[in-house]
């Protein structure tokens, strides 16, 4: 080789060398690529759970489709109506979503969902289900507009809409709230939301609403008061948005409204400049109690009973006896998936319930009176609502009342329990190590269960390969339930360890807690 050649060579490969460090990506690229991520594994883990049961499969779902396809008030609605073998009047809608068809395997979870193989959309039927004046306005009318001849894709577009509607608007107050706030916000939703709340949130119930909405108002409003700037108002922007899909959801979502601004009367240290957060706290309280009071559901959530009735004394200790298994429900024991016939009990709801007590004990570090009575406020909703129900009728009203009703609330109790007089780190690497493995255990697990009920039954306990043999799978799905069991545990694991990821925290120093303060 000349001399004269190798200045030209090791200009080469100089050159090679910096363009490769130039284009290796930089901290907030990689940061970048991770939130993308993390918005495709959350969305994967939430169509997976959306595909894994059929058409009709949540509880009153047959009542929910029916008054998405004949919209309230049922004299505007278009629909023909007509009278039942039973005598029962109602409209006239496809025979896949009629009450008496379409949850053909409700309360049968021993058994497969094959019944629904025979129901066929060409045929329509009268179906004795439908919202007379109970839910409020919103969201039958928002769904009706995607329903179509096929019901089955209706139902599942409607349900991934749902969950796109949660992912877009708590990923936004995600993004915008304090860096400090964000792995409290993380972990109230896993501890809280995982399996049961995934599973709602991912379906055609109003509940999907509910649990979006309430958490969207407490978390935007709450990361206001901590924030100046654009983003201040990007923040009750999000919040409005959440007391919008809660008053349009569900009565008691919209009363929950009203709880969640009572807690944050207690949790701000309130100034001049915070009266826009208080001013969107107090016309959503008074809008969603005038929206609880307009329906008829508040007064149906009483559980009827034959019993005779109990004293003050004994209608306290049965309610108060009551409330730890009201509280095991939010992880599904006794109240499971589906029709209440997806059983949860014992290993689904024992480690949720040992989250949910980790979470607590690792809040519990830092008290301070705000944050004792903004506990009381949510904590009392939750508990108190159907035990002062019971108390009043004097029954045991809280053993068969469902905790899906008061769940929304949850996950807003953990919120605030974690961010809170945050004093340090709220969870050491070992700690939320040890919460991840505990959560994506449970989260395949009641995966698993739930697919095993529809595809075989849940008495096909020996049942390990869910494709083979299944006895109900979506017509021509290009995937089999084997392998929606695996994108959505892979997919949830992914998820779990990018949002600890991206939420890692440093020990608070005086500029954040400043700011919290």
């Amino acid at each position: 080789m000349a001399p004269a050649d190798l200045p030209s060579s090791d200009t080469e490969e100089k050159t090679t060398i910096l363009s490769r460090i130039r284009f290796r990506p930089t901290r907030r690229q990689w940061r970048i690529l991770a939130v993308i991520a993390l918005i495709a594994s959350v969305f994967g883990t939430g169509v997976a759970w959306a595909v894994s049961s059929p058409i009709g499969a949540s509880p009153d779902d047959d009542y929910h489709l029916g008054s998405i396809w004949c919209t309230p008030p049922l004299s505007k609605s278009g629909c023909a109506t007509g009278y039942t073998d039973k005598n029962t009047y109602g409209p006239i809608v496809p025979e896949t979503i009629a009450s008496n068809h379409v949850a053909c395997y409700a309360f049968h979870g021993q058994d497969s969902a094959a019944c629904v193989n025979k129901l066929s959309d060409e045929r329509s039927v009268v179906t004795d289900r439908w919202d007379d004046g109970n839910y409020p306005w919103g969201y039958y009318q928002f769904h009706h507009h995607f329903i179509s001849h096929n019901t089955h894709r209706a139902a599942l577009v409607m349900r991934v809409i749902n969950l796109s509607i949660a992912l877009i608007l708590l990923g936004s107050i995600g993004a915008l709230m304090p860096p400090f706030l964000r792995r409290g916000y993380v972990l109230a939703m896993l501890a809280a939301w995982t399996p049961m709340g995934i599973y709602f949130i991912a379906s055609n119930n109003p509940s999907s609403w509910a649990f979006s909405g309430v958490l969207a108002f407490a978390a935007g409003l709450w990361s206001a008061t901590h924030t100046d700037g654009w983003r201040r108002w990007a923040l009750m922007g999000t919040a409005a948005v959440g007391a919008l899909l809660a008053c349009t959801s569900r009565a008691d979502s919209a009363f929950f409204l009203f709880v969640v601004s009572m807690a944050l009367v207690f949790a701000v240290r309130w100034r001049r400049n915070r009266w826009p957060e208080g001013v969107l706290a107090a016309v959503s309280s008074v809008v969603g109690i005038l929206v609880m009071n307009s329906t008829s559901m508040a007064s149906n959530n009483l559980t009827s009973t034959n019993a005779a009735k109990m004293s003050f004394i004994q209608a306290l200790a049965a309610n108060l006896h009551s409330l730890p298994q009201f509280f095991s429900g939010f992880y599904g024991y006794r109240w499971g998936p589906g029709w209440m016939d997806v059983s949860y009990d014992g290993s689904v709801s024992t480690v949720g319930l040992l989250v949910s007590g980790a979470v607590i004990i690792a809040s519990a570090r830092c008290w301070s009176w705000r944050k004792a009575m903004t506990a009381l406020m949510v904590v009392g909703a939750m508990a108190g609502v159907p035990t002062a129900l019971g108390i009043l009728q004097r029954f045991n009203n809280v053993i068969d009342y469902q905790p899906r009703y008061m769940m929304p609330l949850l996950a807003v109790f953990f919120f605030f329990m974690l961010t809170m007089d945050r004093r340090d780190r709220t969870l050491t690497r070992p700690q939320a190590s040890t919460l991840g493995v505990l959560l994506g255990g449970m989260h395949f697990y009641a995966l698993f269960v739930l697919l095993l009920r529809y595809t075989h039954g849940s008495a096909a306990t020996n049942t390990l390969n869910l494709s083979k043999t299944a006895a109900w799978w979506w017509k021509n799905a290009p995937i089999g339930p084997n392998m929606v069991c695996l994108i959505g545990s892979v997919s949830f694991i992914a998820a779990l360890a990018l949002s600890l990821l991206l939420t890692r925290e440093e020990p608070l120093g005086r500029g954040s807690a400043a700011a919290e303060a």
